[in-house]
């Protein structure tokens, strides 16, 4: 999208960059405390989303059955608002980066962790080792997992995982629809060899909205480094 803009959602309905101001305002109208801001780059785009993602401060998650319905003065929130600094998230929604880890993947010896980053100082996050067979992807999906039960159990409606790993969105987006319909079988006939880890994956999902979205590794986003570093330390742990 040579010289096109940018629209950087940073708090609304799905958090995310959109190359159309349609796309974006489909995303903000009407969400309290929305956040966005238009960008000529990419790169200023995904900073501005992950600054903002970082330097907010977590409010305490209602439970279910405990948010107010909103007033006619709610109905709608100003631009002014939108564009303000306030750090305040919507406590509806959750944004939480995984990362898995493996010492010697793939070989005798192996060890595996998992690291989830809600925040900095943040008692959500967790740093532990992957239990049963130690490999890379495994520990991918098994931090997903858990990122996902944490949301449920502190009554988020929804949460975006931001995640490094091409095989876990990959699975996500495209290959697990397919492989739940056709007995767990990849194109060349052979078994699914995460099938039970998907399963579990997939019935963790049941009853909570979950965006995915791909990040880069090792480019200086500071909560995917700090989700790297509890899934390395995780390994250690076993």
């Amino acid at each position: 999208m040579p010289g096109g803009d940018y629209y950087a959602v940073a708090n609304g309905r799905n958090v995310g960059i959109y190359s159309t101001w349609p796309e974006c305002d489909k995303e903000v109208k009407n969400f309290s405390n929305a956040r966005y801001k238009k960008f000529r780059s990419k790169e200023e785009a995904q900073r501005f989303i992950d600054e903002y993602d970082q330097t907010r401060e977590i409010p305490h998650p209602l439970k279910k059955g405990t948010i107010k319905k909103k007033t006619h003065s709610d109905k709608s929130t100003s631009a002014s608002t939108s564009a303000s600094t306030s750090s305040t998230r919507d406590s509806k929604h959750a944004i939480v980066y995984t990362d898995g880890a493996c010492s010697k993947n793939g070989y005798s010896g192996a060890k595996a962790g998992i690291g989830v980053f809600w925040g900095k100082n943040d008692p959500r996050n967790v740093s532990a080792p992957l239990t049963g067979r130690p490999t890379n992807n495994r520990a991918e999906i098994h931090a997903a997992i858990i990122a996902i039960k944490q949301a449920k159990k502190f009554g988020y409606d929804s949460v975006t995982i931001r995640t490094d790993s091409k095989f876990l969105m990959n699975s996500m987006k495209s290959w697990v629809k397919k492989w739940s319909t056709n007995g767990w079988k990849l194109s060349n006939g052979n078994d699914v060899v995460n099938k039970e880890d998907f399963e579990e994956l997939l019935s963790v999902m049941d009853g909570i909205k979950v965006n995915w979205e791909k990040v880069s590794a090792h480019s200086g986003i500071p909560g995917n480094e700090a989700a790297d570093k509890l899934a390395v330390q995780g390994a250690k742990l076993k």
